[in-house]
């Protein structure tokens, strides 16, 4: 029995650990906790609300003109949609009527910020606004669709078909799976992928001010596709280039090769990282 258990101990020392491990989410940060008051020229009303809906395949999220999007993955067979509602002005009367107006949509696998139109864009000169920031919990195995203009977008522990864009903010993606795309015109992205090739279908992150960090696991194939401007590749795998390179354009494979991988920046450098 002894020689039985030291050599299941042995196995069971032997089996590689899988690159990162999923994590399941459950510490609310969204808050109201900032006490800026932008220089003593506005009145700021801020409030955080909570709805939770069932469980849905796909997730749709836009949080309006103003505000940025938090998406992570957690266990449990429902989702939880905490908004913070902002709202400014020139007196708290005038905030809080804005505040007012400011409707958080969630339904049928559809979440949404909307409010009165003030001024047109964001700017902080002038006298009202409102923002909608999103802090989501959904399964791991969720499809999302994101857009957001003025604000950034995080997505952690989240596997499936994920289409994300922001328009004015950076892009953070953290153990996520599946068919990946993501694209910012004023930000960097950073993705570092979890699992295996086997577990990503495609890859497609682009941004025209920014640079772009992807982290994959050691083991990781992919057909490599990059295109800088301004800007250097800086790569941990060992890179091999057959036929002429355009300007900033390269094509290789990594490890066996593998699905596609592509990475364009117009101002910004590209970092291929071995986790």
């Amino acid at each position: 029995m002894r020689i039985a258990f030291a050599l299941m101990a042995l196995i069971t020392l032997a089996i590689p650990a899988p690159a990162q491990q999923l994590r399941d989410n459950r510490d609310k940060q969204l808050s109201c906790d900032s006490n800026d008051n932008y220089g003593g020229r506005r009145s700021r009303l801020c409030d955080v609300r909570e709805i939770t809906l069932g469980p849905s395949s796909r997730l749709e999220i836009e949080p309006g003109r103003n505000g940025g999007v938090t998406v992570r993955g957690w266990s449990q067979n429902s989702i939880l949609v905490r908004a913070r509602v902002e709202a400014w002005a020139d007196s708290d009367s005038e905030a809080r009527s804005v505040a007012s107006q400011v409707r958080v949509e969630a339904a049928g696998g559809r979440i949404r910020g909307t409010g009165p139109d003030l001024n047109g864009l964001f700017n902080w000169n002038e006298d009202r606004n409102w923002a909608v920031s999103f802090e989501v919990f959904t399964p791991f195995n969720t499809d999302l669709t994101i857009d957001s203009h003025n604000g950034g977008i995080t997505i952690s522990d989240v596997r499936g078909q994920i289409d994300v864009e922001t328009h004015n903010g950076g892009l953070r993606m953290t153990r996520v799976a599946g068919d990946i795309r993501g694209q910012s015109h004023n930000g960097g992205i950073q993705a570092d992928i979890d699992g295996n090739t086997s577990d990503i279908r495609q890859i497609d992150l682009s941004t025209h001010n920014g640079a772009i960090t992807l982290s994959v696991p050691s083991s990781f194939g992919a057909r490599v596709e990059t295109q800088t401007h301004h800007g250097r590749l800086e790569s941990d795998f060992p890179i091999t280039v057959r036929g002429r390179l355009d300007g900033g354009d390269m094509n290789f494979n990594i490890g066996a090769g593998g699905p596609l991988v592509r990475l364009g920046t117009h101002n910004g450098g590209i970092r291929l990282r071995r986790m």
